[in-house]
């Protein structure tokens, strides 16, 4: 009799961690807000890019801190002209360091820009994030 309640009782430890992980999606209407954020849990951040003309999203964070960049992809416009100056979608994916300690805030920066030395111009993106609480 005990033992369904035993196995019930270890799948459901088994599965917790993940149920708590949460994925927080940010956009260009986030730029300089605020974002709560747990250990364990995912921010993914997408924003409008333009690859074909070389401007790209570039992070500026510290590398010791909670944030850790995960993956990077740069998305081609769905519709539309496709040549030089076409909007794309780039995504950064960073997952929140499961040993940051609670109440830690910080910032992300963003800097979109091109990767050629000498030219000028950017876009600062950034928000404030606070972690909150365990998975």
């Amino acid at each position: 009799m005990n033992r369904p309640l035993l196995l019930t009782a270890a799948g459901l430890a088994l599965l917790a961690p993940a149920a708590y992980a949460r994925t927080i999606v940010v956009t260009d209407a986030n730029n300089e807000k605020s974002v709560i954020l747990n250990r364990g849990d995912t921010l993914l951040v997408v924003l409008d890019a333009n690859g074909a003309a070389g401007y790209t999203w570039h992070v500026v964070y510290d590398p010791n801190g909670p944030l850790l960049l995960s993956s990077k992809h740069i998305y081609p416009a769905s519709f539309g002209n496709k040549g030089i100056g076409s909007a794309n979608r780039e995504e950064l994916r960073f997952t929140v360091s499961r040993s940051v300690a609670f109440g830690r805030v910080g910032y992300l920066n963003l800097l979109r820009m091109r990767n050629e030395p000498g030219v000028g111009g950017g876009y600062l993106w950034h928000i404030s994030y606070t972690i909150k609480a365990a998975t």
